[in-house]
């Protein structure tokens, strides 16, 4: 579907929404490392799969992640 390219082209005029996905990006790597010690894309896709899981869904939701729930709902909007 090319999301990521479709998503590339709708921000590269609008640096706070840059801005925006930097930080959600940056959010999702510490994030991961902190839950498994290596950085999102390393992850397994189970594990990946268990972090976005409790981003979407409000019955998994964590305490501490609220900026990756913001983060998840700005991504799916452009997506």
């Amino acid at each position: 579907a090319k999301a990521n390219e479709f998503i590339d082209f709708q921000i590269t005029y609008d640096p706070e929404i840059q801005d925006r996905f930097r930080e959600g990006l940056l959010w999702l790597d510490r994030h991961s490392r902190r839950l498994h010690g290596k950085k999102f894309v390393d992850l397994k896709p189970a594990q990946r799969k268990d972090i976005i899981q409790c981003l979407e869904t409000k019955a998994l939701h964590r305490p501490g992640e609220e900026q990756g729930r913001e983060f998840y709902e700005l991504a799916r909007r452009y997506t």
